[in-house]
């Protein structure tokens, strides 16, 4: 050890961590949504204390959380936050009693001129020794669904007059970790109409329809 110590041969340096397993499991980590502008969204966080002891919890938000948003006419400039964190309220028990679950109760309320993103953590703040700082968050993210202000719209040429198919795509990922009740519908739909070049609208057959 001289080569580390060099003004104290003969000496070395000895460094224990001692584990202690946590006593509260947190049943919901995180909360990921995909949520409407103007409504209203309930969430429930669930806490298991498997010890012989109550175990206190205060949430809080941590600052910093916030993701910036930028609109797509500027998307290098001119950042505004989807929501701040007044926009969540929380309803929790002081204490989590020994052997039970206890629920942390978390309501959002979309501005209704929200866009954009939202990414925060909640930290509950247990009283735990056995669960690290960083483990007694509950990590927050939310997007806004963006609806569209107008239908989009194509013009194509065909090269005879038989059948033309059309096939329409939605891509969606990651919103079916959390979402309020667990269960809501987010799939897709779409309505298609076709304008002739004489101005004639043409509603099309639904050939085949896969999720």
């Amino acid at each position: 050890m001289a080569g580390y110590y060099p003004k104290f041969p003969g000496t070395m340096q000895l460094n224990l961590q001692v584990w202690i397993p946590p006593t509260v499991q947190i049943l919901t980590p995180y909360v990921n949504d995909l949520v409407e502008a103007g409504e209203t969204y309930t969430y429930e966080i669930k806490l298991r204390n498997t010890g012989s002891k109550d175990v206190s919890i205060s949430p809080e938000f941590t600052e910093g959380g916030d993701v910036i948003y930028y609109d797509s006419v500027s998307p290098y400039g001119g950042a505004a936050y989807a929501f701040e964190n007044d926009a969540i309220s929380i309803e929790a028990p002081e204490e989590v009693k020994a052997g039970q679950t206890a629920v942390v109760k978390m309501t959002l309320k979309v501005p209704a001129d929200a866009k954009g993103s939202y990414s925060g953590n909640l930290d509950l703040n247990i009283d735990d020794p056995g669960i690290r700082e960083y483990e007694g968050k509950i990590y927050l993210n939310f997007r806004i669904l963006p609806i569209p202000e107008e239908p989009y719209e194509t013009t194509f040429k065909t090269t005879d007059s038989g059948n033309i198919s059309i096939e329409v795509r939605a891509y969606q990922y990651g919103y079916s970790l959390y979402t309020a009740g667990g269960n809501r519908d987010l799939a897709p739909s779409f309505e298609v109409n076709l304008i002739d070049p004489s101005g004639k609208k043409i509603t099309p057959d639904l050939v085949s329809k896969k999720i």
